[in-house]
């Protein structure tokens, strides 16, 4: 997570009707400030979750950068700090309104590119939702230092 808070929500797949879609060709960045990046993660997740149902998607996919958000989402972690006990309850809650939906740890190394979205949404200062079609393409590569 890079330093200055920014986040990206990475929800790049809706599966809808037995339809693959994709969140309208958008990607979506916000900024906060977290200093623990396991509260960022569950940040992140959550509102990934409320820009999902905010846009009247039944079922979802969500990919997250942190095993034990993943897990704790499914309640196999115990022992969380409160603040991140209170933001994966609040995603098991907003869950609820979703017909089918999962969440799935996907390593960074594996997907570099919400990452270096985040550090490209930090170092121009772009946040909301973002056409995919403006994002340099140097971004989907594994190295974001761009042309």
């Amino acid at each position: 997570m890079p330093s200055s808070g920014a986040i990206v929500v990475h929800v790049p797949v809706v599966v809808q009707g037995g339809e693959l879609q994709f969140l309208y060709a958008n990607a979506y960045s916000s900024f906060f400030e977290f200093d623990d990046p396991i509260v960022a993660e569950s940040a992140t997740l959550l509102e990934g979750i409320r820009l999902a149902r905010d846009h009247g998607f039944r079922h979802v996919a969500f990919e997250v950068g942190c095993k034990v958000v993943a897990k704790a989402i499914s309640k196999h972690v115990k022992d969380l700090p409160w603040e991140i006990q209170s933001l994966t309850m609040e995603c098991n809650m907003l869950l609820h309104d979703f017909d089918i939906w999962e969440i799935e740890w996907i390593p960074r190394e594996i997907n570099t590119t919400a990452h270096n979205l985040a550090i490209w949404c930090t170092e121009f200062n772009v946040s909301g939702l973002i056409q995919v079609s403006t994002i340099p393409s140097y971004v989907c590569n594994s190295d974001v230092t761009g042309p």
